[in-house]
């Protein structure tokens, strides 16, 4: 059954491969037949991916390896190329799938007319059909190839604007640090396989657990090599500069590489979170990095003129935040963080084309502040009383989750930041249902990710094999966000200062990364 569930699985991920590989002309003079092509494709992988979720969940609920290659074939073949069947795979076959489809609907509507639709719908293809692949891997080598695949599929797909010097610009400065980070995820999986004859994330999980001596030595290399390899292919500061760059590429482009390939290092740190148990000496630089680049990116963003820059650095200030997640050890929030960002990024995107009707309709409803009765205070007092209990549930709850309490702090601080700035904004409104509804929703929200974080961790395996969070890293993270805090604070109480004049420049160009990488470049 466990095999057969494994090829049923690849059906679909086969037929999208299929029409990848059809001619570009052929497929510009048959658009029609592409059209439907591609969305039967899509629309058979949410269903197959419905099936397999709720056949792991009923039938099967363990990890389990399905081999690609007969029996006889070489133990090397066998264990490092086959699909891993657990939790954190089914969630992101699920995900992607969906993702994909939406995206693949809203790509025929926006690319009509388009004489390049047929080549674009059949990269879009070849491009979902390796992100599966990437999804189901069972080893490093597998996941390193299917990333690298992923990566060259998606490059036409951002050189189909290629009159506009800047698509050009921003995909060939991808295409190079993209592949410097593949370089480093060879050199791990060729250490691994040397020493251990196998890059198996299940076989490693076992080395991870009683490594010592000269094999820990090679695991602990591996491990910076694999920190190193996510941040250069995640966007991280400083090599994220193109990731803003690819917007002059069709929408449905961006949406499907904010929504779910930059997502693909992310879930690379969740597979290998095991090989950290032992020496999380590495976390300590996913996690200054990472800081580092949320703060930089949720900066920035706020400076941006356009909602799609806006969005971008929303992108990179995401994948920091959920990289030092990964940092702190707390790889079921990182994989729900990374669940929700997917569907926000893809949705934010797509309707990115309809933000200035929202706006307008936005100001034409402006909430005007009623007239509050005399026991308004007490009110309030007691609806902040309401959501405190909720708050404080929430964060019991997500204490009793954490691997440890020095790697929760920074997350809940970070969480009751949240949540203030939140509920400040709806009480400026001056409006007691403003004030309700805000409110409400902190409660709401705060359960809501309770119990979906209490699921996703009951899914993940090996969720009790997490690493204890250095108090380096929960240093940097709160000495971090405390300067996005005082970002904060210096344009709310000093707008107008010429100093935060200065600094808003600064910030609004990104302090000019982008020209530096552009610069370096042009002397290539």
């Amino acid at each position: 059954m466990q095999n057969s569930l494994g090829f049923f699985a690849l059906i679909p991920t086969i037929g999208m491969f299929a029409l990848g590989f059809l001619n570009s002309a052929w497929a510009n003079g048959h658009v029609r037949l592409i059209r439907r092509g591609v969305q039967a494709a899509t629309v058979a992988q949410v269903l197959v991916a419905a099936l397999a979720a709720v056949g792991w969940l009923v039938f099967i609920r363990e990890s389990v390896s399905v081999r690609l290659l007969p029996s006889g074939w070489s133990r090397f073949f066998a264990e490092d190329f086959a699909l891993l069947f657990n939790g954190a795979s089914v969630l992101m076959f699920s995900l992607i799938s969906f993702v994909g489809w939406v995206i693949c609907r809203y790509s025929i509507r926006y690319l009509d007319g388009d004489p390049n639709q047929g080549r674009f719908l059949r990269q879009f293809s070849l491009t979902l059909a390796c992100v599966s692949v990437l999804v189901w891997s069972s080893s490093l080598l597998m996941f390193g190839i299917a990333w690298f695949a992923v990566s060259l599929a998606l490059h036409p797909m951002l050189l189909h604007c290629s009159q506009r010097a800047g698509a050009k610009r921003a995909a060939w400065l991808k295409f190079g640090i993209s592949r410097t980070g593949e370089m480093m995820l060879a050199a791990a999986a060729f250490l691994l396989l040397r020493e251990f004859g196998t890059t198996s994330f299940a076989d490693l999980a076992g080395v991870a657990a009683s490594a010592y001596g000269s094999t820990g030595a090679v695991l602990s290399v591996c491990s910076w090599l694999l920190v190193l390899a996510v941040v250069l292919k995640t966007a991280q500061f400083p090599f994220h500069a193109w990731l803003p760059q690819t917007l002059d590429t069709p929408t449905p482009v961006s949406a499907l590489m904010h929504a779910g390939v930059v997502n693909a290092g992310g879930f690379l740190m969740i597979r290998a979170g095991h090989w950290f148990v032992w020496d999380s000496s590495p976390l300590i630089l996913l996690t200054a990095i990472g800081t580092l680049t949320a703060v930089y990116g949720a900066i920035v963003m706020t400076t941006q003129p356009t909602i799609k820059h806006q969005l971008a650095y929303s992108t990179v200030a995401q994948m920091g935040f959920m990289l030092l997640q990964c940092g702190l050890g707390a790889f079921s929030a990182a994989m729900l963080h990374l669940i929700a960002h997917a569907l926000y990024k893809a949705h934010a995107f797509l309707s990115s084309g309809s933000v200035i009707n929202d706006r307008q309709a936005t100001e034409v409803t402006a909430v005007v502040p009623e007239k509050q009765p005399a026991f308004q205070g007490s009110i309030i007092v007691a609806q902040l009383v309401l959501a405190s209990i909720l708050t404080i549930g929430s964060v019991t709850l997500l204490i009793s989750l954490a691997s440890s309490k020095a790697g929760a702090l920074p997350l809940l601080l970070m969480w009751g930041a949240a949540i203030s700035y939140y509920a400040g904004s709806s009480f400026s409104t001056g409006c007691l249902r403003v004030v309700t509804r805000s409110l409400l929703a902190v409660g709401v929200l705060a359960i809501a990710y309770s119990i979906s974080l209490i699921a996703i961790q009951k899914m993940l395996p090996g969720g009790e094999q997490t690493p204890a969070p250095n108090f380096v890293s929960v240093f940097i993270v709160l000495t971090g966000f405390s300067l996005l805090l005082a970002w904060h604070a210096v344009q709310a109480l000093s707008p107008t200062s010429p100093r935060t004049k200065s600094l808003y420049i600064h910030v609004l160009n990104g302090f000019y990364l982008e020209a530096y990488w552009r610069r370096w470049q042009a002397t290539r």
